[in-house]
C-alpha cells in the first residue's frame, strides 16, 4: 500500500482536484490523509462527503498553527501505514 500524504492550507478548488486525480489512478492500494494545519471545517465535511474510505481528514492540533508543509509531511509521515510514501502537495 501506498500513503498519500498531504499538507492542506485554504486550498477548496485544488484539493477537489486532487482527490479527483486519485480516485482516477490505476494503484487502487493506496491511503490518502489530508493533513490541516489548525482544522478546517470546510475540509472536514468535504472529505466525509467524498464516500471513498481510503481518503481521511487529520488536524494538526499540536500547538501554534501555519507552520508550513514541512510540519504536517513529518506528523503524517509518522502516523502512515504503507509501505511507501508520497508527498503530494494540494495544488
Amino acid at each position: 500500500m501506498v500513503s498519500v500524504i498531504v499538507p492542506y492550507f485554504s486550498g477548496h478548488s485544488t484539493i477537489r482536484n486532487l482527490v479527483h486525480d486519485l480516485q482516477e489512478q490505476t494503484r487502487r492500494d493506496f491511503e490518502c490523509t489530508i493533513w490541516a494545519d489548525g482544522g478546517d471545517e470546510w475540509l472536514k465535511d468535504f472529505v466525509a462527503t467524498i464516500g471513498d474510505v481510503r481518503f481521511r481528514y487529520a488536524c494538526i492540533d499540536d500547538g501554534p498553527h501555519m507552520d508550513g508543509g514541512h510540519h504536517a509531511r513529518d506528523i503524517g509521515l509518522r502516523n502512515c501505514c504503507g509501505e511507501m510514501v508520497c508527498w503530494v502537495n494540494q495544488d
